[in-house]
C-alpha cells in the first residue's frame, strides 16, 4: 500500500518522496461533501487516519455516529508510537467514541450507536456480528 506520508514509506521501503512528476488535487474533507449518511465506516489510509477522521468530524455526527474501524500502526512503525496515541485519544475525547483494540484493527463505536458485538472466537480470532441493522435497512424477505 502507498501512503502519502514520506515516513512510512521509508519504512515500507516503497517509493522515495524525490519525484519531478507532479499532480495538485484539490483536498476537501468528508465534512465538507455531501456525502449519504454511513452505518458503518472502514478508514484504511495509511497513516493519514487522525487528519481523515479530524476532517469526517460534522460528518459522523450527521450520520449519528455509526462505528468506524481504522489501522493504528503496531510494532514495526515505533517511530509512530506517539502519533497512534494522539490517534485513539483524540477519537475517545473528541469523538466520544469506546475503541476495542484487535492487533493494528481499531474498533471504534460510540455509546448512542454500537451496532457491533465483538468476541473471542474459534481460534482466538475476534469476530465481529451486528447487533442491530443501520436504520431504513430494508428487511430480508422469507
Amino acid at each position: 500500500a502507498l501512503s502519502l506520508d514520506a515516513g512510512i514509506r521509508q519504512a515500507q521501503r516503497q517509493l522515495s518522496s524525490l519525484s519531478d512528476q507532479v499532480e495538485r488535487v484539490r483536498m476537501v474533507t468528508l465534512s465538507g461533501m455531501d456525502l449519504p449518511a454511513a452505518h458503518l465506516i472502514k478508514v484504511d489510509v495509511e497513516g493519514l487516519e487522525l487528519e481523515v477522521l479530524m476532517g469526517a468530524r460534522d460528518w459522523l455526527q450527521r450520520c449519528g455516529h455509526p462505528p468506524i474501524l481504522f489501522e493504528v500502526w503496531g510494532e514495526k512503525f515505533k517511530a509512530y508510537a506517539p502519533k497512534r496515541e494522539q490517534l485513539l485519544r483524540w477519537v475517545r475525547e473528541t469523538l466520544g467514541y469506546e475503541l476495542t483494540l484487535l492487533g493494528e484493527l481499531c474498533v471504534a463505536q460510540h455509546p448512542a450507536c454500537r451496532r457491533l458485538h465483538i468476541a473471542e472466537g474459534a481460534g482466538r480470532q475476534p469476530t465481529l456480528t451486528s447487533l442491530t441493522p443501520p436504520p431504513n435497512a430494508e428487511t430480508p424477505k422469507p
